[in-house]
């Protein structure tokens, strides 16, 4: 392989690299805004019930606090599904104990755990 060769592999190499970055970089910020979000509602949610709770009315509070939960877990599950798509961006998995690790890994080098079926698929999850 010529000097050529090896640089033009290398600069592609580079610019995988810089795209994945710029991936993973956007989408942890989009998770940042996320999860800002989700602690603007469990403030509104607490202040609801405080408010009531001094009014000496807890059940009025209880319909805001039930929307403000709502929003929540639909928040939480864009937070997850954002947070899969930063470990596809960086061919990675997630295992049961939050270590993450190459996509190919068969145990996990932090607690050892075995991935079963597919080398591809974590702790829970379908081949494809």
């Amino acid at each position: 392989m010529s000097f050529f060769e090896k640089m033009k592999q290398s600069a592609a190499e580079a610019a995988r690299l810089a795209q994945q970055t710029l991936e993973v970089t956007k989408l942890n910020a989009q998770i940042a805004s996320r999860e800002k979000e989700v602690e603007r509602k469990q403030l509104l949610a607490g202040q609801a019930a405080v408010s009531a709770y001094a009014a000496g009315n807890i059940a009025a509070a209880q319909e805001a606090v039930a929307e403000q939960a709502g929003a929540i877990l639909d928040l939480q599950k864009e937070i997850e599904g954002l947070q899969a798509q930063v470990l596809a961006v960086k061919s990675e998995k997630a295992c049961r104990c939050g270590h993450h690790l190459p996509r190919h890994a068969l145990f996990c080098s932090k607690c050892g755990y075995k991935f079963t079926g597919d080398a591809l698929t974590g702790p829970g999850e379908e081949g494809p």
